[in-house]
């Protein structure tokens, strides 16, 4: 089953170790265990200061540089590999993959765009899919494509992660929680797992603890430490348990990780909100809404720093700039026009 996706439309893409009924399934350029001392980087690095244009040993390094966590170097090898193999839509994929760790999402959302118009048919790929329409709320979508994925590959721990995350989308928490509980069951050793079940405490009235526990078991495993997500969580926690500065703390670290993860400058600004300290989180805000943030609530709450720092005029400019960025939005067309008559009543008093 093949769905059309729409061009432009799509944000974000992640991908995870897969299994298949209980048996192991090499995702896209996957390194065999078998073969793992031909794919050292030592003897790659070998073969391609040998043959600088083996496209082959360019894209098995730039996996292993992506399982490692070194998305730069990756992006240097894919990029390499592409240009030497351009219809190769394994690369395609892997790049797409390594430009949404790096937080480049137009971009890697315009590379899965070349991938799906290439043809590119696969349970992986439309699990990849499923995540770019769960970030644009495009629930539909993302519900088809990954129930093609699960009918195949029905123990998929990425899939299950991805099919949970859209049940916390439509708030079917119990749902969620016992998807994601089977997710980390099939995938204990990765991060995600235990980052993604734990997001569905945070949301679960009285599952705190729960959400502690399973945070603090996903710091434990190898590479959680750039792991933003568990980082996130924390901070999360810190919050709900009244310790704002802790939650700063935590949310920087995010932003030292990935300077481009803009929904934690969010985070930031509401706590200097709650601190009553307008100016400091409208910087905040705008540091996300210069990120390219397209998160309604950026805007909404920006406007109302403004307003409250009486900044009336900047406030008219960031509502009009907001429903260019949200055409049609009516919060956004009455906040505009409420600061219109507000800076034209102050012009006229000020003339008088």
């Amino acid at each position: 089953m093949r769905f059309l996706p729409l061009i432009g439309v799509l944000l974000f893409v992640s991908c995870a170790k897969n299994q298949r009924n209980g048996t192991a399934l090499a995702e896209i350029g996957e390194i065999n265990i078998v073969h793992q001392d031909s794919l050292n980087l030592t003897k790659l690095n070998s073969v391609i200061a040998d043959n600088p244009i083996s496209g082959e040993a360019l894209f098995k390094r730039a996996k292993i540089f992506h399982k490692l966590g070194r998305h730069q170097e990756a992006l240097k090898d894919v990029e390499q590999a592409s240009g030497l193999e351009p219809n190769n839509q394994q690369l395609t994929f892997l790049k797409s993959q390594i430009l949404f760790k790096l937080n480049q999402l137009k971009e890697s959302v315009l590379t899965a765009e070349l991938a799906a118009g290439a043809g590119l048919e696969s349970p992986l790929f439309y699990t990849h899919l499923s995540k770019l329409y769960l970030e644009v709320d495009s629930l539909n979508l993302a519900s088809q494509y990954i129930d093609e994925a699960l009918k195949v590959m029905p123990e998929n721990a990425e899939a299950l992660r991805i099919k949970g995350s859209w049940f916390l989308k439509k708030d079917s928490l119990g749902a969620a929680v016992n998807v994601l509980q089977q997710a980390l069951l099939l995938d204990k050793a990765n991060p995600e797992s235990y980052d993604y079940l734990a997001k569905a405490y945070l949301k679960s009235d009285g599952r705190l603890d729960s959400a502690v526990q399973v945070t603090e078991r996903g710091f434990l495993q190898e590479g959680s430490d750039e792991n933003i997500g568990l980082w996130h969580n924390r901070g999360k926690i810190m919050e709900r348990l009244g310790k704002q500065d802790s939650a700063l703390r935590v949310y920087n670290k995010v932003l030292e990780i990935s300077p481009k993860a803009s929904f934690v400058n969010g985070d930031i600004a509401n706590i200097y909100m709650q601190y009553g300290n307008f100016t400091k989180a409208f910087e905040t805000f705008q540091l996300a809404i210069d990120k390219s943030s397209k998160e309604k609530s950026i805007y909404l709450r920006a406007g109302y720093c403004l307003e409250r720092l009486q900044r009336y005029k900047q406030a008219q400019e960031l509502y009009l700039k907001a429903q260019r960025v949200f055409p049609g939005d009516e919060d956004f067309e009455t906040s505009y026009q409420r600061m219109t008559s507000l800076v034209e009543r102050i012009y006229r008093s000020v003339d008088i």
